[in-house]
C-alpha cells in the first residue's frame, strides 16, 4: 500500500494522488502498528528502549541517502523543478521501497508468549488467542485507563511534531528565497540533517542507559528541550509568512541557512527522544497488549497529524510554533506524571512464604503493581497456602501467575 504514495507522484493526477495518500494512510498505520508490537514481542523486559533506539537508528538512516540524492538532483534549481528531475527522484525512491519491501519477508516469526513484568515468572502461563474483534474490544478498554489518559496528550504531541518538521517547517525553509540562491537544495538537507538527529537520539538509550533527572527519564527530557530550543531559533530565523509560499521577508534576523540546518537537526532529535520513550513506557505498561496499544497510539498520532495538516496551510509560521512549544510542555508534564505514578512505584520488599512440606520462598513483590492490589494479592496467597492443605511450591506459584494477570 505504502509504495502507491510515490507511484502516484509519477502519474502526476490529482485523482491518483488522493488516492495514494490514503492507501499510504491505511499501510503505514499497519506497517507501524506490526513493528511496534514485533519489536515488544522480540524484547526481553526492560530492553524495549535500547531495541526501539536500535530499530530507529535502521530506520532513519534510509533519510540519508534519499536525502543526498535529491539534494544533488535539485541543484541550481531556484524556484521550480522540472518534471525530468522529479520522474528520475520519485523512480529512484520505488525502487529503494520496494527493496525494503522484500526484506520485509526475511523477518523471523516471533515465538507467541505472554510476559510478566518484572520480578513474575512467566513460564506457567498459556497464552490465549483472540480474533480482530476482542483485540478492538481491548483496544476500546485501554483507552480509559488511567496511564493512557494521561498518555493521549504526549500522543497528541508525537503527531504535531512529526507534520511540522517533516512538512511545515521543511516546505518554510524553502519558501524563504532570502536563504540564498539555492533555497530549494536547503529542503533536502534539512531532512538529511533531520536524519542525522534521529540516528542521534537512537543511540542516547545505549549512551544514558536508562538514567534520571529528578525521577525523570533524560532521554525524554532532551527531546523536549532539544525541540523548544529549535522553535526558539526558528522563530528568529524564519518569517511567519513562509508557511504561505515563496517570501523575500525577512523575522527578527536575516535568514541563515546554517542555523535552518541546526533546527532541522535539533527537531529530528527530539522527534525520536520522543517516539523512543513512547514506545518503551508502552512497551513496559501494557507487555501483553502491545499491538493493541500502539493502534491506539497510532490512531491518536494520525488523528493530530491529519488535522495540523489540514490547519497549518491557514495559519502563520510563528502561531505555529507557539502551539508547538505548547504542547510540548504539556507532553513533557503528562509523561512526569506516568512515569512518577507507575514506574517509580518501589517495592514494599520480598515475603516469605512457607508451604506445608516447610520450604521457604522469596515471594518478590511485583513493580508494576500498585499497593493495592499487592496486599491484595498478599491476602491471596496466604488464603492459597493455608485452604490447599499440602500444596507445593509449584501450584502456589501457578495460583499466583494467574492471580497477576487476573490482576491486570
Amino acid at each position: 500500500m505504502c509504495r502507491l504514495f510515490p507511484i502516484s507522484f509519477i502519474l502526476e493526477s490529482t485523482f491518483y494522488l488522493y488516492f495514494g495518500a490514503f492507501m499510504n494512510g491505511i499501510g503505514s498505520s499497519l506497517l507501524w502498528t506490526g513493528q511496534a508490537n514485533y519489536l515488544v514481542l522480540n524484547s526481553k523486559p526492560g530492553m524495549v528502549s535500547k531495541n526501539v533506539g536500535l530499530f530507529w537508528i535502521f530506520y532513519m538512516m534510509g533519510m540519508l541517502p534519499g536525502n543526498l540524492i535529491v539534494f544533488f538532483a535539485f541543484k541550481d534549481k531556484q524556484k521550480y523543478i522540472d518534471q525530468s528531475t522529479r520522474m528520475f527522484i520519485l523512480t529512484v525512491l520505488s525502487i529503494m521501497m520496494g527493496v525494503g519491501v522484500i526484506i520485509m519477508y526475511f523477518l523471523r516469526r516471533p515465538k507467541p508468549k505472554r510476559r510478566a513484568a518484572p520480578g513474575v515468572d512467566s513460564g506457567n502461563l498459556v497464552l490465549t488467542q483472540g480474533g480482530p474483534g476482542r483485540a478492538f474490544r481491548t483496544a476500546l478498554r485501554l483507552c480509559v485507563t488511567r496511564e493512557m489518559l494521561w498518555l493521549m496528550l504526549p500522543f497528541c504531541y508525537a503527531g504535531l511534531h512529526l507534520t511540522f518538521f517533516s512538512s511545515v517547517y521543511s516546505s518554510s525553509v524553502g519558501f524563504t528565497l532570502k536563504m540564498g540562491e539555492s533555497t530549494k537544495q536547503l529542503v533536502p538537507l534539512a531532512g538529511f540533517f533531520t536524519g542525522i538527529g534521529e540516528i542521534t537520539g537512537g543511540a542516547l538509550p545505549f549512551i544514558l542507559n536508562n538514567r534520571k533527572c529528578g525521577g525523570l527519564s533524560l532521554i525524554m527530557l532532551t527531546g523536549i528541550v532539544s525541540n523548544v530550543f529549535s522553535y526558539a531559533m526558528t522563530y528568529i530565523n524564519i518569517p511567519d509568512v513562509a508557511a504561505f509560499g515563496n517570501t523575500w521577508d525577512s523575522s527578527l534576523i536575516p535568514p541563515n541557512e546554517y542555523l535552518a540546518v541546526l533546527c532541522s537537526f535539533l527537531m529530528g532529535l527530539g522527534d525520536c527522544c520522543v517516539h523512543t520513550e513512547l514506545y518503551s513506557i508502552l512497551g513496559t505498561i501494557y507487555p501483553n497488549e502491545s499491538a493493541e496499544v500502539f493502534a491506539v497510539f497510532k490512531f491518536v498520532r494520525c488523528l493530530c497529524t491529519a488535522a495540523d495538516f489540514y490547519c497549518s496551510p491557514f495559519i502563520g509560521l510563528h502561531v505555529q510554533l507557539f502551539i508547538q512549544t505548547l504542547f510540548a510542555i504539556l507532553c513533557l508534564a503528562c509523561y512526569v506524571v506516568v512515569q512518577l505514578q507507575y514506574l517509580s512505584v518501589k517495592p514494599p520488599g520480598p515475603r516469605k512464604l512457607t508451604t506445608r512440606n516447610g520450604l521457604r520462598e522469596d515471594v518478590h513483590y511485583n513493580g508494576d503493581l500498585k499497593e493495592a492490589e499487592w496486599e491484595k494479592q498478599s491476602s491471596r496467597r496466604d488464603s492459597i497456602n493455608s485452604d490447599s492443605g499440602y500444596q507445593d511450591s509449584s501450584i502456589v506459584a501457578n495460583h499466583l501467575h494467574i492471580e497477576n494477570f487476573i490482576c491486570k
